[in-house]
């Protein structure tokens, strides 16, 4: 089933905009984007980059000045294609979203480590990070998002395009009450 909604998801980019930009043109090689999602580290750094059509939405990280200060959200909710999105820098930021009906998906930055698990109430998933070759040991990464009727595709994959963690999640999951 086609996706509804196609989303690129980055963090921890760090002024490294030439990783950003790499990985943005490789998510629009598979298709249209409907948003670029920067979970911070630094959000600004998505500025410029996004074309006609795509909606740009981030949250600072701890580097940032705004983060903490009250100027500048650090978490958001989002309803996209009918599952609702908690975005934050910190897992420790991201709200519960307990009180959201329907499918529930928590997104963050942060540790620089490309991750995807069950959550009691919905799925979360961190982008890894697009801050160097190789940060924390880890290869630079990001995700793309795709929205469709049966469920949520979700997958990591590396600046050269290959594909390092795919799953599919079906919106009843999503869905799951919990904490």
């Amino acid at each position: 089933m086609a996706p509804s909604v196609r989303l690129a998801v980055v963090s921890d980019t760090h002024g490294n905009v030439q990783l950003l930009s790499s990985a943005l043109s490789l998510s629009r090689a598979g298709g249209r984007l409907d948003a670029v999602i920067h979970l911070g580290d630094e959000h600004t750094d998505l500025e410029g980059l996004t074309i006609e059509g795509e909606e740009a939405l981030g949250v600072p990280g701890l580097q940032h000045p705004s983060y903490g200060g009250g100027t500048t959200p650090i978490a958001l909710v989002r309803r996209m294609g009918g599952v609702t999105m908690a975005m934050a820098h910190q897992p420790s930021d991201l709200p519960s979203l307990r009180d959201f009906p329907g499918p529930r998906l928590f997104l963050h930055g942060h540790t620089h480590s490309l991750a995807l698990s069950a959550e009691p109430s919905g799925v979360r998933f961190n982008p890894g990070h697009l801050s160097g070759r190789v940060d924390r040991g880890r290869p630079p990464s990001f995700g793309i998002v795709e929205i469709a009727e049966d469920g949520v595709a979700i997958r990591g994959v590396s600046v050269a395009g290959q594909c390092m963690l795919e799953s599919h999640w079906p919106m009843e999951l999503l869905a799951r009450k919990g904490a």
